[in-house]
């Protein structure tokens, strides 16, 4: 296939790993007479073509497909996963235990299923959904060189054990140090985008609210990465607010706080946020 300018959605659906891939219905790392997952090689963000994000998804170069895999198997990992299933796409969910997803798999036959180590070597875009107090561990488990050089969604949040106190969640960082920071120092070649963690999963896809298109704040240091989620989030109906770099989970992680207050104190989680500009 030659290496010409085409539609994202058409990168992501066409090319003969696909093939490769279906042929072996991913459980593992490693699956006894089936051929072995396909390594990621992570994306070209070099030649994304800047600019192209006004109103639409990116135009970028690429000769391969590109895959998702989604470290979680929880209702924000299957909702983004249907997301990205909807955009023709191939993704794999990760667990720790692939064989309790078989309700996932029935429902939808062209997905994957694998470990956590799997999802993250098919992905080319990795994103974690998996319990914020968790995430640490997840990634020592399948090591950072996996992650490096590939765009990393981190829709996780630093949410206790501890129920919350009059509508307020308890976070298990400080004012000075988000989650994603820390991630981010733990595997430093990865590129952390923070993105999904301020809604909930009923609005995640394709929000409808009376109020018009909410805005996701996303955030992280590498630039080429945060063009990449944000021509995803458009194609999931999302405005985008770059804030800059990691330390600005700092101020986007805590919104999951205030996301939530209304839905604990009146039953109500239908809403997002949205930034007005004077």
């Amino acid at each position: 296939m030659t290496n010409v300018r085409v539609g994202w959605k058409q990168n992501l659906r066409d090319g003969p790993d696909l093939q490769k891939v279906r042929r072996a219905r991913l459980s593992g790392p490693n699956i006894p007479g089936a051929e072995p997952p396909i390594r990621a090689t992570g994306w070209p963000l070099n030649k994304i073509r800047r600019g192209s994000l006004v109103g639409r998804v990116p135009t970028i170069k690429h000769a391969q497909p590109m895959k998702i895999g989604i470290l979680g198997s929880g209702t924000v990992a299957r909702t983004l996963a249907k997301g990205f299933l909807e955009q023709g796409l191939d993704i794999m969910l990760g667990t720790r235990k692939p064989s309790s997803l078989s309700d996932w798999t029935e429902a939808n036959p062209t997905s994957f299923v694998g470990s956590f180590q799997a999802a993250a070597e098919f992905g080319d875009i990795v994103v974690l959904a998996v319990k914020g107090y968790a995430v640490e561990e997840v990634l020592s488990g399948i090591g950072c060189h996996v992650l490096e050089g590939k765009p990393v969604i981190d829709a996780t949040n630093p949410i206790s054990d501890a129920g919350p106190e009059k509508g307020v969640l308890p976070y298990f960082t400080t004012h000075g140090e988000s989650l994603m920071e820390r991630l981010q120092r733990q595997c430093p070649d990865a590129h952390f985008v923070k993105a999904f963690n301020s809604v909930g999963s009923g609005q995640m896809v394709h929000p409808s609210l009376e109020g018009g298109t909410p805005t996701m704040f996303i955030c992280g240091d590498n630039e080429d990465a945060k063009i990449v989620v944000t021509g995803i989030l458009h194609s999931f109906g999302w405005e985008v607010e770059d804030m800059g770099g990691v330390e600005a989970a700092r101020a986007i992680e805590p919104l999951a706080m205030l996301w939530c207050i209304p839905g604990f104190r009146e039953g109500s989680w239908n809403h997002a946020f949205k930034l007005l500009k004077g």
